[in-house]
C-alpha cells in the first residue's frame, strides 16, 4: 500500500490495478460513515479520474457504489450510463437502486429495508406469548392478550404495507403499570418472578413494535418503487471482468451470505503501512480520511494516531469559533486542504490571537465609556485638557496594543482619583515616621500603645539605649502589615473579578467600564515597584470601597423577612412600567404561581398574556439571557412527548433531549435560581398528550412525593449518550410553567383533566390612562432565590370557606359538573397564598373564577337552574367577579341553546 497516497495526491487518471489497490482502503472507510467529508471526497476524486470504457467495468461500478453509499452526486457519470456489456444479472439490480427515489442514501435505504422485513417476518413470532418462553400461570395469557389487541392494530398496517404511524399514541401510552395490573387481575403476584418474566417480556414487544414502527416511516413499503432482488451470488467471470472490488463494491445488493466481511485488523495494517510510507502531508490527508473509521471501529493506527489528534483538535476549535461575527476561518480550510496541518494550525492561532485582540478592545471601549462617565460625575466634562487626553485616547483604542491602552487608561484613572482626593498630598507629606507608618497601615491600637511606651522609654534613656532594636521591630511589623494589606488588596480584587464574571448580566455596560478602570487602576498602583505605605492602604481602601459599590449594585435579592408585600410591590411596579396591567391580574398570577407551578392565562388576543409572563419572570431575575427563562412555542403537531422530553434517535442511538429535559438540566444545575417556561399558545396540540408526564410529576409532587421522576426513554434503549442523559432525571421545585391559549378555528379546547391541574386565569383588557405616562427609569429585577420562594409559599389549604365550596360543588353536581378533591383543595390553597396579596373576598372570587368557572361547560338550557343558584351564592359572598360572569350568561340575549365555555377569553369581557 505504500502506493495508496501518492495516488491520492496525483492528478493523472487512475488505472483499474490503482484503483482496486485504493479502494481496498477507501470502500470500508466510506462505509462506516458515508457523511465523511474527506473520505468522501478522496473517493469522488479518484473515481473521476477513472476512465470509463465499455470494456472495462471498473470505473463504472465504483461510481456506482459511490452514489449509492453516499447519497452524493455521481463523479464521473458511469453510476447512470452502465454499460449493456455489464452482466445483466447484475446491471438490473445496479439501475433499479438508481431509480429508487429516496431521500437518503440508497445503500443506507436498502439496509433498513432489510431489516423491516426481516422484522416482519418475526413479527408473529414476537406477539406469541410462548415465542418468549414456557406459560406458567393461566392468568399470564389473559394479560398478553390484553397486550397484544393493543399492538394488533400497528401489526396487521405493517403486514399489508399500510401506514401504522395511526397506532402510535396508543403503544406509547401502554405503560408498564398498566400491564402490572393486568397480571394482578389476573392472579400473577406483585413482585413475584414470573411478574418479572412478563414484564421483561412487554418490554422487548415493546420496543420491537416502536423500532419496526421507525422503520416503516423511513422505507415506506405503501410507495411503489422498483426495489433490486438481492443477489445471493455473483454472476461466474465477473470477479474477472471487475477485479477483487467486485462483491465490496456491490454490496447493496448483495444478500448477507454473498456480502463480504471486512477484515479490520488487515485494513489497519495497510494504513498503517501507508502512512509510514508517505511525506508528512501525505500522512496528514490519511489521516484525515481515516479518522472517522478509526473512532468508529476503535482500531489504532500508530503513524497517524498524533496527526489525527492534531486534526480532531483543529476540528474542535474551528466548531468553537465558526460562528463568531467577523471571523474568517477559510483560511485554515484551505491549509487542511492543502494538507498543511503546520500552517492550518498556526492559521488558528491566528484566530485566537484576534479574538483576544476583539476581545479586550471591548473591553478597553467599556473602560474608556467609564472613564468618561467618571469625568462627567466630577464636574470635569468641560476640562479642556481631560477632553484632549479622552480624544487621544479614543482615536487609538482600536489601533494600538489593547494591553498598552488598557494600562493607560488606568494610569488616567487614578490621576483623576489623585486630583479628586485632596487630602491624598497631605498624608503623602506628615507620613514618614515609623510610628506613623505603622499607624497608616492600621496596625492594632495596643501594638500602637506598647510602641509609643517604647518610644518614650528611650527618649528617656541614656543615648538612646534601644532605639537600633526597637527601629528593627518597627521595620519588620511594618514589613508584615504590608504584606497582609497587600493580602487583602488582591482577595478584594480577586471577589470585584470574579462577581463581574459571574453576574455580569446585572450590571450595565457603564458600570462594568467603570469598575473594570477602577479594577485596573487599583491594580497599577499595585505593580508599581516603589508604592508608599500611604498608596497600600489607599489601594486596600479604594478596593474595599469597590468590592462594596460593586456589591451595593448588585441585583437585589429578596428576603422572606423583607416582607412579602414589598415584593408583590415591586413585581407590580416592574410588570407595569411600560405595559398597562391591572395590578389585580398580577397579584393574581403571583398567588397562582405559590399555590401551584403551572398557571394558563387566557385572554382575548393583545391581552398580553406573553407579555405578562416574561415581565413577571424579569421581576423576580428569571431572563432569557441568564438561561433562566424560555419560551416555547407549541405546535399543532405535538401528538406527544418527544418534542418535551425527548428520544432516542434510532439512526444514530443518541438520545436527542426535548425543551423540558434541557430546561429540567438547567433547573439541576442552577438549582438556587427559578426558572421559568412559557408555552406560547399551548392548546395548538392537545396538553394532556405532550405534557402526561409533567403533569403527573406535578401532581406526585404537590402530593408531597420527595423523589419525583421525569422519565426520558425505557431504560433498555441505553443510548450511546447515556451517560450525559440518563433515563430519567428529577423533577425540580424551582420550575414554573406558565401556559397561554387562545380560543378560535386553530386551536383545541382545554381537556378536564388540564384545567384540573392548573388556575386559568382570565385577563382584562380594559386599557387606563396609566399607558400614556413615559417611565425613564430603569427598571431593575430582584432575584428571588428558590429558597425564599419555597419560604413565602403556604402549602396548608385554608379552611375559611370549606362549607361554602361544598355548596358549591353540591349545585354543579346537580347540573352534571363535577368539582373533584382536587379543586375544590388547590382553590383552598390559593386562598391561603393570596393571604396578604389579595383582599380576602377577592381572593376566594378570584379563586372562584379560576377553579369552578372554567369547569362550567355545556349548553345554557340545561344550565339555567344550576346558574341562578351559583348566582345567589355568588352574590351572598360577595364574589362579584364571578356573579358578574354567571349574570352574563343568564342575560336573556343569551338563548338556552348557546354553549357555555368557562376557559372562553371573552369571558374577560364581563369583568366589573
Amino acid at each position: 500500500m505504500e502506493k495508496f497516497v501518492k495516488v491520492l495526491l496525483d492528478t493523472a487518471p487512475v488505472s483499474d490495478a490503482e484503483a482496486n489497490d485504493a479502494f481496498g482502503l477507501l470502500v470500508p472507510i466510506v462505509e462506516i460513515d458515508p457523511a465523511s467529508a474527506d473520505a468522501g471526497e478522496a473517493a469522488r476524486n479518484l473515481i473521476g479520474r477513472c476512465l470509463l470504457k465499455d470494456d472495462h467495468h471498473l470505473a463504472y461500478l465504483l461510481d456506482w457504489w459511490y452514489v449509492a453509499t453516499t447519497g452524493e452526486p455521481t463523479a464521473n457519470g458511469g453510476a447512470h450510463l452502465l454499460p449493456q456489456s455489464l452482466d445483466e444479472s447484475v446491471r438490473v439490480p445496479m439501475e433499479a437502486t438508481m431509480q429508487l427515489g429516496v431521500e437518503m442514501p440508497a445503500a443506507e435505504w436498502l439496509d433498513k429495508r432489510r431489516q423491516f422485513e426481516q422484522r416482519l417476518r418475526d413479527l408473529d413470532n414476537v406477539l406469541n406469548l410462548e415465542h418468549h418462553g414456557p406459560v406458567k400461570l393461566l392468568g399470564e395469557r389473559p394479560a398478553w392478550a390484553w397486550f397484544r389487541d393493543r399492538l394488533t392494530g400497528a401489526a396487521d398496517a405493517m403486514r399489508a404495507n399500510r401506514r401504522a404511524d395511526f397506532a402510535r399514541p396508543e403503544i406509547e401510552g401502554l405503560q408498564e403499570n398498566d400491564f402490572k395490573k393486568q397480571l394482578r387481575n389476573n392472579g400473577v403476584d406483585k413482585g413475584s418472578r414470573r411478574e418479572k418474566e412478563m414484564l421483561s417480556r412487554f418490554r422487548e414487544t415493546l420496543d420491537f413494535i416502536t423500532k419496526t414502527l421507525d422503520l416503516q416511516v423511513v422505507v415506506e413499503p405503501w410507495k411503489h418503487r422498483e426495489v433490486p432482488e438481492l443477489l445471493t451470488e455473483l454472476p461466474a467471470g465477473f470477479a474477472d471482468s471487475v477485479g477483487p472490488l467486485s462483491s465490496a463494491l456491490l454490496r447493496p445488493v448483495l444478500s448477507a451470505t454473498a456480502a463480504p466481511s471486512v477484515n479490520r485488523a488487515d485494513l489497519g495494517r495497510q494504513l498503517e503501512a501507508a502512512a509510514r510510507s508517505s511525506d508528512e502531508p501525505g500522512r496528514y490527508r490519511l489521516a484525515r480520511i481515516a479518522l472517522r473509521w478509526c473512532e468508529e471501529t476503535g482500531q489504532q493506527v500508530e503513524a497517524l494516531s498524533k496527526l489525527m489528534e492534531r486534526h480532531q483538535s483543529l476540528l474542535n476549535a474551528l466548531k468553537a469559533v465558526e460562528h463568531t461575527p467577523g471571523l474568517d476561518t477559510d483560511e485554515v480550510h484551505l491549509y487542511a486542504a492543502e494538507d498543511d496541518i503546520d500552517g492550518a494550525e498556526a492559521a488558528l492561532q491566528r484566530i485566537r490571537d484576534q479574538m483576544e485582540t476583539q476581545g479586550r478592545r471591548q473591553l478597553n471601549r467599556s473602560q474608556f465609556e467609564g472613564l468618561r462617565h467618571k469625568l462627567e460625575e466630577a464636574g470635569l466634562g468641560d476640562d479642556d485638557d481631560w477632553q484632549g487626553r479622552l480624544s487621544e485616547i479614543k482615536t487609538r483604542l482600536d489601533t494600538e496594543d489593547p494591553h498598552e491602552m488598557s494600562r493607560q487608561m488606568g494610569t488616567a484613572q487614578r490621576q483623576l482619583d489623585e486630583e479628586l482626593d485632596a487630602e491624598l498630598s497631605e498624608r503623602l507629606e506628615v507620613l514618614g515616621a515609623q510610628y506613623d507608618t505603622l499607624r497608616s497601615l492600621g496596625a492594632l491600637d495596643t501594638l500602637l500603645f506598647d510602641f509609643k511606651r517604647q518610644i518614650e522609654e528611650i527618649k528617656s534613656s541614656p543615648g538612646g539605649r534601644g532605639a537600633n532594636e526597637l527601629r528593627l521591630a518597627l521595620e519588620a511589623e511594618a514589613s508584615q502589615l504590608r504584606t497582609e494589606r497587600r493580602k487583602e488588596v488582591v482577595e478584594h480584587l480577586a471577589s470585584i473579578e470574579r462577581i463581574l464574571t459571574t453576574e455580569s448580566e446585572d450590571f450595565s455596560e457603564a458600570d462594568r467600564g467603570f469598575f473594570a478602570n477602577r479594577h485596573s487602576e487599583i491594580d497599577s498602583l499595585l505593580d508599581d515597584a516603589e508604592m508608599s505605605d500611604f498608596e497600600l492602604m489607599a489601594a486596600r481602601s479604594r478596593a474595599k470601597s469597590l468590592l462594596q459599590r460593586v456589591d451595593d449594585q448588585r441585583i437585589y435579592r429578596w428576603k422572606i423577612r423583607d416582607g412579602e408585600t414589598c415584593l408583590v410591590e415591586h413585581i407590580v411596579s416592574y410588570c407595569t412600567r411600560v405595559l398597562d396591567f391591572q395590578d389585580e391580574d398580577i397579584k393574581r398570577l403571583h398567588a397562582a404561581l405559590k399555590t401551584k407551578p403551572f398557571v394558563i392565562l387566557a385572554g382575548l388576543t393583545g391581552s398580553g398574556k406573553s407579555s405578562l409572563t416574561r415581565l413577571y419572570a424579569e421581576a423576580v431575575g428569571a431572563q432569557a439571557g441568564n438561561g433562566q427563562f424560555r419560551r416555547i412555542a407549541v405546535r399543532p403537531d405535538w401528538i406527544d412527548q418527544s418534542e418535551v422530553l425527548g428520544f432516542v434517535n434510532p439512526m444514530s442511538q443518541r438520545f436527542v433531549p426535548g425543551w423540558l429535559a434541557e430546561t429540567v438540566r438547567s433547573c439541576e444545575l442552577n438549582a438556587e435560581r427559578l426558572h421559568f417556561v412559557l408555552l406560547d399558545e399551548m392548546n395548538l396540540a392537545p396538553v394532556e398528550q405532550y405534557l402526561a408526564e409533567l403533569l403527573s410529576a406535578m401532581e406526585e409532587a404537590r402530593s408531597g412525593s420527595l423523589e419525583v421522576r421525569l422519565p426520558l426513554y425505557a431504560p433498555g434503549e441505553n443510548p450511546i449518550n447515556a451517560d450525559e442523559w440518563p433515563p430519567v432525571l428529577s423533577y425540580p421545585d424551582n420550575l414554573l410553567i406558565v401556559g397561554t391559549v387562545n380560543v378560535d378555528e386553530t386551536t383545541r379546547p382545554l381537556s378536564e383533566r388540564v384545567i384540573d391541574r392548573a388556575n386559568v386565569l382570565q385577563l382584562s383588557v380594559e386599557v387606563s390612562e396609566r399607558h400614556h405616562r413615559t417611565e425613564t427609569r430603569p427598571a431593575t429585577p430582584w432575584l428571588v432565590t428558590t429558597a425564599e420562594w419555597r419560604a413565602v409559599r403556604r402549602e396548608s389549604p385554608s379552611n375559611e370557606h370549606h362549607q361554602f365550596l361544598v355548596d358549591i360543588a353540591d349545585i354543579l353536581r346537580q347540573a352534571n359538573i363535577g368539582v373533584g378533591l382536587r379543586a375544590h383543595v388547590e382553590l383552598e390553597r390559593f386562598v391561603a397564598n393570596a393571604v396578604g396579596v389579595l383582599d380576602p373576598v377577592a381572593a376566594l372570587d378570584w379563586g372562584i373564577v379560576q377553579r369552578i368557572i372554567p369547569k362550567i361547560r355545556g349548553f345554557k338550557g340545561p344550565l339555567s337552574a344550576a346558574l341562578e343558584d351559583l348566582l345567589d351564592e355568588f352574590n351572598k359572598v360577595g364574589a362579584v367577579e364571578s356573579a358578574a360572569i354567571i349574570g352574563r350568561w343568564l342575560d336573556e340575549r343569551v338563548s338556552d341553546d348557546e354553549y357555555l365555555d368557562g376557559t372562553d377569553p371573552r369571558l374577560t369581557l364581563a369583568r366589573t
